[in-house]
């Protein structure tokens, strides 16, 4: 009959008597010795062969080391749920061992050793089987680590050697000992782990109040048990007439608390030597490591590393990140780099810093503590780089402070810190962001970059200024692109006042993978098409790859039909995972014509071992009044449009006659024409050195009279700059361009374009060229040109006049935003679109240490002063609709005017929505409708593009409308725009006996069109009542056009009613369901076909 009935030994007869306490301590120092001998024995013997070793004999990895290693740590990580709960059951076992612990020696206390058999005490057998599964979690911990040798002397492996070899020594002897037992408390630190991973414990101070608990906890339990164990066991040289009976470990609780705060009652003490000798060492301990704990309450534990040390081998798969690294950007970029929307591969992270981490910093790598390593070091020297592994590091990214008060320091030893890296390992990829475009350009043209193997340089100004100028052109766009770039996915659940569409669109995200082998030798159209029907995502465009290194190089969006997919092509999907985007990868004909695209998965036949040779299934859809068209068949199934509408005649012809051209000579060579013949003798024929020098030959050959002829030709006549991306005229002088306010209200300006540029004084470069670029794309007809007024300090607008003075339609406004009556003057109840810029953080005057978002003061001020204005124009439009972007002037209310605010911190954009404070600010109606563009959108563009690296060269081409190396070059020179020649302008050269039209160009331009097109458009009206999906296969058929979203009125529903701020006013829907129905009073953002204009051969 099992029992739980206990005898204390010394009142039994001999041998049952005899003192066997010794035993169980034996065993308790033996085991860390059986372990750590064989493991000092076996570095030792490492190191000699190392030492012995040739200095030129190649370094043996140990790949099966490192592969159990990976393997285990992965079974034992917090991170992951089976280390979770590995250590869940870990911490349930060793409560339970403490309370079997805590119950036996609550009883009054006879003797440390109590006698049974073993098979009779229940407990006893419960407390065998939680050690026997600690040994084994013990073990697995063990091998999961790399320096085991310090594994070995952590204080929960001490717990476990005093504890575990006890379990089992006591079925052996029939005897149990109370010993050291109380040690098991120590674990009580694996809940603290615990709830900070699950979040339970959300800050620093939290953290740190608990571990003090837990501490103080541990001092006292650990006092009464050794206490319990020294008096009741009594001095060993004189056992029975030392030891003390009758107390219990609660009763010498109560003495450590006592001395502990070094009062002394009296009422129990200790009577043992060894027992008076330990209460004396106790005191000084406990007293002096307590009041260490209680002095950096406010601060983490002091410990020799107060972040993970690196426990790691060199074949580890691991990105080094370097520059302005903090807490908040960490933060970020680690909840963005990990987002399980992104992939599955577990990729490691390093950074590399000179100065120590600061408290939440360090908790936050205790977080990710088998994900990211702490280096302190610098990547300018080359010791750190080898701590850091750069030579066997995936790719480096280097940080920018984007907020940084001086940004030509910031960039300078940014540039310092891409040189360092690229000379200790030339051939490590690099991604680095800068402040300034001259930074950028510098680096561009260091010889160590090199595009071909994957090395990006992006400058932030230049793409929120790009976002800004392209969302005046297409409104709402800044909103698409900028939610592209989060690399966060967001929550499952959305505010209630937000539209379901944008909810749905916010978790777009693009990804670039490679085709399946079912893709190749079809066109681009035929892809999209079953893509989008079939498969559930949206291809945008084609990546093409380097064929020696893979790496992304030419991006095309929108190739149209005469693009041929092959084996060297990479598609850009747009999608919500990752797992979604797989799909065009995987996809087989043969083996998914029926199958749920959810539900697909990787096929093993021989498609992919081989491409294609026969012709894919057709279907033709055709209408009453136009030709038949050859579609796949799983593209357009169960679409019941009926497609009657003039278009040009295109034909998707069979596989087999598209795969004999699958180097794709045909859509580089003989593309369909978007220019016409006239608007074909304004594109350059030239290089922009060529075109430098040309302007300089003639500026010192012709006659003052030819010369001012021809100058007063150029400014008549359009004309496009050298690399035919943008409309230019020839350089204005400043001065002809500044207009008084007075000038300005005479001028009356309509339909145009205002900047507010609220820059003052010693202000660094706005780079309001970004903005002005996509305003005068040569994708935009001459005609559709708005003017372009710039309201600001005229000193300021000054500095970067070398860059805009070849823009035409322009005009500079000298005045201050802040000033209605110059607001007035620029006709901004009459403008198409507002801008207002700031003079970015390092010129702001403004004491941000209350709060980071005084630094927006003067935009939200600004913003708010337009919306307040009243107009008493007796025709402007009804105050309850919208004219924003259907051209009706002039507004009545400052409410009416379409305003773009730049902000540099997401916490402003609440001065300027009445939305909630506590939301994201992606959420609110500003951010929605695209009303501000905020640098923190930008914070996720690293993480991104180190997914899809081709991702800032497409947004480029979105923002820029096209694509061309010498436009960067331009820039790259400080030279800026140069002319063109026009037809006029060449033979006026040819009299002159040089004829300029035989000078070829050597760089290849791509033009891409984003455009927003209204429901009411002749092409899409009569759609009206239809669906999403019917529209995208309509556009694609018949105009080649790729749909990317919507952009739409706020309506009633009868689930809620629109809020009376929102009513009448439009926000974003990128890719949404195909079931959505069209309303007349929608707006589509389309991606036109993209033109290849070839160089002269």
């Amino acid at each position: 009959m099992i029992t739980t009935e206990r005898i204390p030994c010394r009142s039994l007869d001999l041998p049952y008597s005899e003192r066997r306490w010794w035993w169980f301590l034996l065993a308790s120092l033996t085991m860390p010795i059986l372990i750590g001998v064989p493991l000092l024995l076996w570095n030792l013997m490492q190191r000699a062969m190392e030492y012995l070793a040739k200095p030129d004999a190649p370094r043996k990895r140990k790949n099966w080391q490192s592969r159990m290693n990976m393997a285990l740590s992965t079974i034992v990580s917090d991170q992951t749920k089976t280390g979770q709960f590995l250590k869940v059951v870990g911490f349930l076992v060793s409560v339970g061992s403490l309370c079997i612990y805590l119950e036996e020696t609550s009883r009054p206390c006879m003797d440390t050793e109590m006698c049974q058999p073993w098979f009779r005490n229940i407990w006893w057998l419960v407390d065998m089987n939680f050690n026997t599964y600690l040994l084994v979690y013990y073990i697995l911990r063990l091998f999961a680590t790399n320096q085991k040798l310090r594994f070995m002397f952590q204080p929960t492996s001490f717990a476990d050697y005093f504890t575990i070899p006890s379990s089992f020594l006591a079925i052996y002897l029939h005897r149990n000992w109370f010993g050291f037992r109380f040690l098991r408390i120590i674990n009580l630190g694996w809940a603290i782990d615990l709830l900070h991973r699950w979040r339970i414990l959300k800050n620093i101070a939290q953290v740190q109040l608990m571990r003090l608990g837990v501490t103080i906890l541990v001092f006292i339990v650990s006092g009464g048990g050794a206490f319990l164990m020294l008096e009741c066991n009594g001095d060993p040289w004189n056992v029975e007439n030392t030891y003390q009976s009758n107390l219990t470990i609660w009763d010498y609780a109560y003495f450590s608390v006592v001395t502990i705060s070094t009062v002394g009652y009296g009422d129990i003490s200790a009577v043992t030597t060894v027992g008076r000798i330990f209460s004396t060492i106790f005191i000084f301990v406990c007293v002096i490591y307590t009041a260490t704990l209680i002095s950096q309450l406010a601060r983490l534990l002091p410990a020799p590393q107060r972040y993970p040390i690196a426990d790691r081998n060199l074949n580890f798969n691991h990105v080094i990140v370097c520059g302005h690294v903090n807490y908040e950007m960490a933060s970020q970029f680690l909840s963005d780099f990990y987002d399980e929307a992104k992939t599955k591969e577990k990729i490691q992270i390093v950074f590399l810093h000179p100065d120590e981490p600061d408290d939440p910093f360090v908790a936050l790598l205790n977080l990710y503590q088998t994900s990211v390593e702490y280096i302190k070091g610098s990547p300018l020297n080359d010791a750190d780089l080898e701590r850091a592994r750069a030579l066997n590091a995936s790719a480096c990214l280097v940080f920018a402070n984007l907020r940084a008060s001086d940004p030509d320091a910031d960039d300078a030893a940014t540039v310092l810190r891409v040189l360092s890296i690229k000379n200790f390992c030339p051939k490590i990829k690099v991604q680095v962001s800068v402040i300034k475009t001259s930074t950028l350009n510098f680096l561009r043209k260091y010889p160590s970059i090199d595009l071909k193997r994957g090395d990006v340089i992006f400058c932030f100004k230049n793409l929120k200024n790009g976002l800004i100028g392209i969302n005046c052109r297409v409104p709402g766009s800044a909103t698409i692109l900028s939610d592209l770039i989060a690399a966060r996915s967001p929550a499952e659940t959305w505010p209630e006042n937000c539209p379901e569409l944008y909810a749905l669109g916010r978790k777009m995200k693009p990804f670039s993978v490679p085709f399946s082998s079912s893709f190749w030798g079809l066109n681009f159209k035929e892809v999209a098409a079953i893509c989008y029907r079939k498969l559930k995502i949206l291809l945008v465009g084609v990546y093409e790859t380097f064929e020696e290194s893979g790496e992304q190089s030419n991006f095309i969006p929108n190739p149209g039909s005469s693009f041929i997919i092959t084996e060297l092509c990479r598609g850009q999907i747009i999608c919500a995972t990752s797992r979604e985007s797989v799909r065009a990868s995987i996809y087989c004909d043969r083996c998914h014509p029926d199958v749920n695209p959810e539900k697909m998965k990787k096929c093993h036949c021989q498609r992919w071992k081989m491409k294609r040779k026969h012709k894919a299934p057709t279907v033709k859809i055709s209408g009453p009044d136009k030709p038949n068209i050859n579609v796949p068949e799983a593209s357009f199934a169960n679409n019941a449009i009926d497609y009657n509408m003039p278009r040009p005649e295109t034909s998707m012809g069979p596989r087999s006659s598209c795969y004999a051209n699958s180097m794709n000579k045909r859509f580089f060579t003989d593309r369909r024409p978007s220019f016409t013949t006239e608007e074909r003798m304004k594109l350059p024929r030239k290089s922009l050195s060529e075109a430098v020098l040309m302007q300089f030959k003639r500026s010192i050959s012709r006659p003052a009279d030819q010369a001012e002829a021809l100058m007063m030709a150029k400014r008549t006549k359009p004309m496009f700059d050298s690399t035919g991306m943008f409309w230019w005229t020839p350089p204005q002088n400043f001065e002809d361009c500044v207009m008084s306010l007075d000038q300005a209200a005479i001028r009356i300006f309509s339909d145009h374009m205002l900047i507010c540029m609220l820059a003052e004084g010693q202000s660094p470069a706005t780079g309001i060229h970004d903005i002005i670029l996509p305003l005068r794309s040569s994708v935009l007809p001459y005609e559709d040109l708005k003017d372009i007024v710039i309201l600001g300090n005229a000193e300021v607008i000054r500095l970067e006049w070398h860059f805009i003075n070849t823009t035409p339609k322009l005009y500079i406004v000298e005045g201050s935003a802040t000033v209605i009556a110059a607001l007035r003057a620029c006709y901004i109840d009459r403008c198409n679109m507002c801008v207002i810029l700031s003079g970015g953080l390092s010129a702001t005057k403004i004491d941000t240490s209350e709060d980071l978002v005084l630094a927006d003061r003067d935009v939200i001020v600004a913003t708010l002063n337009i919306k307040a204005l009243e107009f008493t124009d007796t025709n402007a439009p009804d105050s309850a609709s919208h004219p924003s972007y259907d051209g009706c002037f002039p507004y009545l209310y400052g409410t009416e005017i379409p305003i773009i605010s730049s902000l540099e911190y997401e916490r402003s954009v609440r001065f300027l929505s009445q939305d909630r404070n506590y939301l994201d600010f992606r959420y609110t109606f500003a951010h929605m409708s695209g009303s501000v563009v905020v640098s923190a959108a930008l914070d996720s563009m690293m993480t991104s593009i180190f997914y899809n690296p081709g991702l800032a060269m497409s947004f480029t081409q979105l923002i820029y409308g096209g694509e061309s190396t010498e436009f960067e070059r331009a820039f790259a020179e400080g030279i800026g725009l140069v002319g063109g020649e026009s037809g006029d302008l060449d033979d006026m050269d040819n009299d002159m006996g040089v004829n300029w039209t035989t000078i070829s160009s050597n760089s290849r331009r791509l033009k891409i069109e984003l455009k927003l097109m209204s429901m009411k458009h002749e092409m899409f009206q009569r759609l009206e009542g239809l669906t999403y999906a019917d529209l995208w296969s309509y556009a694609l058929v018949n105009y080649d056009m790729i749909c990317m979203g919507l952009y739409l009125l706020e309506r009633d529903t009868e689930e809620k009613k629109v809020k009376k701020s929102h009513r009448g006013k439009r926000y974003v829907a990128s890719n949404p369901p195909g079931h959505v129905r069209l309303h007349s009073s929608d707006q589509i953002y389309v991606l036109m076909p993209s033109v290849i204009i070839q160089p002269d051969q």
